[in-house]
Parts: structure tokens; sequence; C-alpha cells
């Protein structure tokens, strides 16, 4: 997949830049925070909010590359778990 270049005169790619970088150190904190958890309830509820951080980042990666309904259908499909 090639490599998007920021373009930071353009508002649109700055905002997707910083909405991603914000999320991922978000997913980091929750990730060391996760390893700390003691409680099934506490560690739920840390994972859905890393699950939630993924799928907005998912989103914004999307945009950036401005993906159609199809592609982002055959991505998801292709990184979607296995099924047991």
């Amino acid at each position: 997949m090639p490599i998007h270049d920021i373009v930071f005169s353009d508002s649109g790619d700055v905002a997707r830049y910083n909405g991603i970088c914000s999320l991922v150190s978000d997913m980091l904190k929750l990730a060391r925070q996760l390893q700390l958890t003691k409680t099934p309830h506490e560690k739920e509820s840390i994972q859905r909010q890393i699950d939630a951080a993924d799928k907005q980042i998912d989103q914004l990666v999307y945009q950036l590359y401005e993906l159609t309904d199809e592609e982002i259908r055959i991505v998801e499909e292709a990184t979607a778990p296995a099924k047991s």
C-alpha cells in the first residue's frame, strides 16, 4: 500500500494526521492500563475503549486514502479475524 504524504498546508490532512496520532497515543496508554488491570470488568471496559479507538483510526485512514465503500469492504474482509 502506498504511503500517503501528509500535506501540512491541507487542513483536512492535518486534522486526520492529528486525530490518528492522538488515537494511537490513547491506545498505547490503554494497552499499558490493560496489562496492569486486575478485574475482568475493568479489562473488558479498557478493551472496549481500545476497540473503539481502533475503529476510529480505521475510519481516518479510509478517509486519508479516499477509499470507496467497496474498497473498505475488501480491506475489512481481508483483515477480519477468522471465525471458529
